[in-house]
């Protein structure tokens, strides 16, 4: 945690990508979390987390006034309070849940930040349109200057903040009791089965939910008789399923 203020930074910038520069999905929670745990040292834990984020919420869509979750800050912060909890000795899988549980209020107050922040931006604009109208053309270009850094400032002062109280949960972690500690350490699993349901549920067709439900399946059983963490082959199996998705789905445009 001793980065915050250039992970801050960070993802203010990444921030920009979801609305405002490029849209080239750098702010995904699946580029964010490998990111963040690569400049931390631990790029496969971001890895991980960035993938169940991922899973989860994958139908929650910006469709008309709703505005989804803050998952790029989800999986920033969480990967850096994960990466800080596993350098204090606690299993990865403990730490992601943690991590996860203490940053989705986090992430819900991001996104009530930037919702009054658009609201703000409404007037803002409507005033823009006054003065085009009076003949000051060159005030949408100061107006799209001034939106374009407040939401870069928007998105560094949530996320430092939010590094700032990850901080406070990585001190609190010691204090849980045994049972809630041994307990989170067993919860990948059920977030695992929730975000497979999720990403299932958005995959109508029959067809293509057997390559994903094969892939988690083998990962499954990886661990049950290999005893490989749960936690690293969520990616594998996240990525292996999609993939093999995609390709049955090109093989039968090709046949059409």
């Amino acid at each position: 945690m001793t980065d915050w203020f250039s992970l801050s930074i960070l993802l203010g910038l990444l921030s920009l990508d979801t609305t405002a520069v490029g849209q080239f999905m750098v702010s995904r929670a699946i580029v964010v979390g490998p990111l963040v745990g690569w400049i931390l040292g631990d790029p496969g834990l971001g890895l991980a987390l960035g993938a169940l984020v991922e899973l989860i919420w994958a139908g929650d869509l910006p469709v008309g006034s709703h505005l989804p979750l803050d998952t790029t800050l989800l999986a920033g912060v969480g990967t850096a309070l994960a990466v800080g909890l596993v350098r204090t000795g606690v299993g990865p899988e403990a730490a992601v849940t943690y991590a996860l549980c203490a940053g989705i209020p986090l992430a819900a107050l991001s996104s009530e930040a930037e919702n009054l922040l658009r609201k703000a931006y409404v007037r803002i604009v409507r005033q823009a349109q006054h003065q085009v109208e009076a003949g000051h053309l060159a005030t949408f270009e100061s107006v799209n200057v001034g939106i374009l850094l407040s939401q870069w400032a928007k998105g560094w002062v949530t996320a430092a903040l939010a590094l700032a109280a990850a901080h406070g949960a990585l001190r609190l972690f010691p204090n849980l009791p045994a049972e809630v500690i041994s307990g989170l350490s067993y919860a990948p699993w059920f977030l695992m089965a929730t975000g497979c349901a999720a990403a299932l549920d958005l995959l109508v067709d029959p067809k293509h939910l057997i390559p994903l439900v094969v892939s988690v399946a083998a990962a499954s059983g990886l661990v049950l008789f290999l005893h490989v963490p749960v936690l690293y082959l969520l990616p594998v199996s996240l990525f292996a399923g999609f993939f093999f998705s995609i390709v049955r789905i090109r093989r039968e445009r090709r046949a059409a």
